[in-house]
């Protein structure tokens, strides 16, 4: 009963009540029944077999229970679409017409005949169906693109900001009215939709419901445009929130009215680039700060004398566990932290950040794992007595755009860190030389263009490896980055991959290859990982080779055996 209830209620649905679907079958009878004359039997037969089958398989329980298990209820309405009511039912009247009209030989009186025929069967079509032409369908066009001009306001606000600004990427979310018509306009929008989508499909979904709700949670909608990395935010105005929107940093472009009530545009500020925000700034679009902020009292930074006045660099090890904290610190000129752990570290970084005065005057996180990212994630929001003067990071790809190319991968870490409001980030990119606290700093891979064409795993082989350089030493931090990028790496930095110490790619078991760390050479390398994992013993992970490949090298071997390890920079 279930599924011909399925087929008697999409019937109805397909054939809107009329007697269009009665008329098909008439018409399929009247050729079945061999009325259309017989010199035409031929061409018969061709149009009605098909005809038959398709209908039979329609409208058949058995078939219908079929189709319906392979392709879902929700689409079996779109079975309909295949009868060829616009080939039967036009040919079978026409044979009625020439069958009626030959039944006499007065050509007058055929004549008129077949026009009353035509005449009746016009006006049975037409009284079955519905009228196209009309206000409903379509309207006095407002522009050359014959596009509705509420679309054209609201991207050509979006444009001439993304203009001003120097951005690229003009990645929106829009309710479906501006949506469905957005990149008919302007084809370098980029939206929430896309090859790959149905694998992450419930951020489509949510996404797709909060922007189109005329009562939207503005918190969960605000966190869902962070984590997305959306620039720009197409709201209807009996919709908006503008107070939750700028408390959240979303710069108001405009409004735009229409027949559909009008829209407001925001962009979405935290994600103005280092360079755009200084260009904004001599635009005058972001004022520059007119008072400094009241310094705070400066923390005990007092460290105990070392041997030499010269920089150390410290591997944590704090659980048996994979994981990579390092801190680099000099008595008097700074403390920076690289990465952090696990959320379950937080209260350990913590602990290890105020013994060392309680002011991290660099926080760099080289990719968001929880890992690496976790503690910090945990620590920002909830700083206590410490001071975090600078945050660098990478510019990751999105969430969605991660899990297309790795649906395997978690981006549990780089949501939580989108979410975070962290005016001091810096967002870093490949061959940017900078100084830190005295300290040289040449960033060797970031992600990038180079990494999409190189690599389907984005965060891994888009983290930052960096070369951290004092006028003694130096020491090349690898992050997670893998074989993938490895030849590219190697060709564009050779001249700087000689250093004297070495963070071991994805904790030594993973990572670069043998010809990478033949040309860094170092004498000590530092592996992220616990005695299981140095040990190897079901051979799953093969950090034996990499460090027989380093002894071979003549390197001396770290990792959380003896942490904390400590060599001098």
């Amino acid at each position: 009963m279930g599924t011909l209830r399925v087929i008697r209620n999409y019937y109805q649905a397909f054939f809107s009540h009329s007697g269009l679907g009665m008329l098909f079958a008439v018409a399929l009878v009247w050729l079945l029944a061999g009325r259309g004359r017989k010199r035409r039997e031929n061409r018969d037969r061709r149009l009605l077999i098909p005809a038959v089958i398709i209908a039979l398989v329609t409208v058949c329980p058995f078939s219908a229970w079929v189709i319906i298990r392979a392709i879902g209820e929700d689409v079996y309405w779109r079975v309909f679409w295949m009868l060829p009511l616009a080939a039967v039912i036009p040919y079978a009247l026409t044979e009625i017409t020439d069958e009626i009209g030959a039944r006499t030989d007065d050509r007058t009186g055929s004549l008129i005949r077949r026009a009353l025929v035509v005449l009746c069967c016009a006006a049975l079509i037409a009284l079955n169906g519905n009228l196209v032409i009309g206000n409903a369908f379509f309207t006095d066009r407002t522009n050359d693109y014959k596009l509705p001009q509420r679309v054209v306001d609201v991207i050509d606000i979006i444009n001439e900001h993304a203009a001003l600004h120097d951005i690229r990427s003009k990645r929106i979310i829009a309710p479906e009215e501006i949506a469905v018509y957005a990149r008919l306009y302007d084809a370098s929008i980029r939206q929430n939709y896309g090859r790959g989508t149905l694998k992450n499909e419930s951020i489509q979904r949510d996404m797709y419901r909060l922007i189109n709700d005329e009562d939207p949670d503005y918190a969960d909608l605000i966190k869902k445009l962070r984590h997305n990395h959306y620039r720009y935010a197409v709201i209807r105005k009996d919709a908006d929130d503008r107070q939750a929107m700028e408390n959240a940093k979303f710069e108001c472009l405009g409004e735009t009215t229409s027949d559909m009530g009008g829209f407001v545009i925001y962009f979405n500020s935290r994600w103005y680039n280092v360079a755009e925000r200084r260009k904004a700034r001599e635009n005058g679009e972001i004022p520059e700060e007119t008072e400094e902020p009241a310094a705070a009292e400066e923390p005990d930074r007092t460290l105990e004398a070392s041997a030499a006045d010269t920089w150390t660099v410290t591997q944590y090890g704090p659980r048996d566990i994979n994981s990579m904290f390092y801190t680099i610190r000099h008595p008097e000129k700074g403390l920076i932290v690289v990465d952090g752990g696990w959320t379950e570290d937080a209260d350990y970084v913590r602990g290890v950040i105020k013994d060392l005065g309680g002011v991290v005057d660099a926080w760099i996180l080289t990719h968001p794992h929880q890992d690496h990212c976790g503690a910090f994630n945990a620590i920002w929001p909830d700083q206590q007595d410490l001071q975090i003067r600078a945050v660098y990071a990478v510019e990751m790809p999105t969430p969605q755009e991660c899990l297309e190319v790795a649906p395997w991968d978690s981006v549990d870490c780089l949501n939580d860190f989108l979410s975070l409001d962290i005016p001091v980030l810096t967002y870093v990119h490949r061959g940017d030389e900078m100084t830190i606290c005295s300290l040289s700093f040449q960033i060797l891979n970031a992600f990038d263009d180079e990494v999409r064409a190189h690599s389907k795993d984005y965060l891994n082989d888009g983290s930052m490896m960096f070369r951290v350089e004092s006028p003694n030493r130096s020491m090349l931090f690898c992050a997670d980055v893998g074989k993938n990028m490895s030849a590219f790496i190697y060709h564009q930095y050779k001249q700087v991959l000689p250093s004297d110490y070495i963070q071991m790619a994805h904790h030594g078991y993973g990572g670069l290859n043998a010809g990478f760390y033949k040309k860094a050479a170092p004498e000590a390398a530092f592996f992220d990982a616990p005695d299981w994992l140095m040990d190897d013993a079901d051979g799953r992970y093969g950090t034996p080779k990499k460090i027989a490949l380093m002894e071979s090298l003549g390197s001396r071997i770290l990792s959380f055996s003896s942490a904390p390890n400590e060599l001098q920079l």
